[in-house]
């Protein structure tokens, strides 16, 4: 997918670009293919290799060799719309206070040699960029444009954590938000993410447990930053509730609780093997009734994900994410829900300490 990739970038409307390649060891002719089309191309390309291995640190030697005004990431399996970086660049002209322009995006997904299941995100402007990104409604990395400045100080802040393999768009995108950064959505601009397989680091040769311990660690490191004075004044009870969530594996098991509807609008929830109950609002039994359905093994934020697909609560809305959240946590906490997994510490590690 690299030359798609890579041609997407050729062909962007907007004109005064620097492209800087970054080849991270491959081993599949993929810096010999971006030569080749970069000798054809009317465009300057700047091919660079990063001896050191991860994606964090192609990232960071890349910026190394930026000069523009504006930031544009790209991984090497995606793709750009041809006017994306023109009307971005447009509306951060336009709004000096902007600091982050982000888009709609396409998402394509590649099973075998059939045509790809094509589905599209339209976004929007989002009062609380801090609440949606902790909540893990996720944008992809390149429908993101960035200030030049807004970039410097989140490298900084090393947003790209050098040793982190998992989670790092989210990393590198709440380090922004917690900023005070400010995001605006673009219409009409477009970006692609390609879903083609299991050995993409989101993907199944990735165990579970170890994203999600990444994803324990990074949130770590967000509730370190928000000690800090330049940080704390942002922070709601929303905020510090998806800071603090556990992040173990959880699982509700079909026929391991019984919901009971008393009078009124009592109801109750009981596990069967432990006798432990808990009161619950009729909206909340609604999510408990989702997951007994659902039945996945996941950690509460990716819980509150499936339930949120489910009808009638799709598309995703952060504050009902929250919602969601809270009744999980609840549940745990009352002993309703059974634990799977005890999660092990994560590659990467923690991160920087505030």
């Amino acid at each position: 997918m690299l030359e798609p990739a890579l041609r997407s970038v050729l062909d962007q409307t907007y004109q005064n670009l620097e492209i800087v390649f970054v080849d991270n060891n491959s081993d599949d002719g993929s810096l010999e293919r971006a030569r080749e089309i970069a000798a054809r191309s009317a465009r300057r390309i700047q091919i660079t290799r990063c001896e050191e291995q991860g994606a964090n640190r192609a990232r960071n030697h890349g910026y190394e060799l930026a000069r523009g005004d504006y930031v544009q990431w790209l991984d090497a399996d995606d793709w750009l719309g041809r006017d994306k970086i023109e009307r971005q660049v447009a509306l951060l002209e336009e709004d000096g206070r902007c600091c982050i322009a982000y888009c709609d995006w396409l998402s394509r997904r590649h099973v075998g040699k059939a045509r790809p299941i094509e589905t599209l995100f339209p976004l929007a402007d989002v009062d609380d960029q801090i609440e949606r990104i902790l909540a893990q409604i996720w944008y992809p990395l390149h429908a993101y444009l960035i200030r030049r400045d807004a970039a410097e100080r989140l490298q900084q802040e090393r947003g790209w954590w050098p040793d982190r393999r998992v989670g790092t768009d989210v990393e590198y995108s709440a380090l922004a938000a917690l900023l005070g950064q400010s995001f605006r959505h673009v219409k009409g601009a477009l970006v692609g993410y390609n879903t083609w397989s299991k050995t993409q680091i989101s993907g199944a040769d990735t165990p579970y447990t170890l994203r999600a311990a990444s994803f324990r660690d990074i949130y770590r490191r967000l509730k370190e930053l928000t000690k800090r004075p330049d940080v704390a004044p942002r922070i709601t009870a929303q905020h510090r509730l998806l800071l603090n969530q556990d992040w173990n594996v959880w699982s509700l098991p079909r026929d391991s609780v019984d919901l009971t509807r008393g009078k009124g609008r009592k109801i109750t929830v009981r596990n069967r093997a432990t006798g432990r109950t808990a009161n619950l609002r009729p909206r909340e039994a609604e999510f408990i009734e989702a997951m007994i359905r659902a039945g996945p093994e996941l950690a509460i934020a990716h819980l509150a994900l499936v339930i949120a697909a489910r009808p009638p609560y799709h598309p995703y809305r952060s504050d009902e994410l929250v919602q969601i959240v809270e009744t999980l946590e609840n549940l745990r906490r009352c002993g309703i829900l059974t634990m799977v997994t005890a999660l092990e510490p994560a590659f990467g590690g923690d991160g920087p300490k505030a």
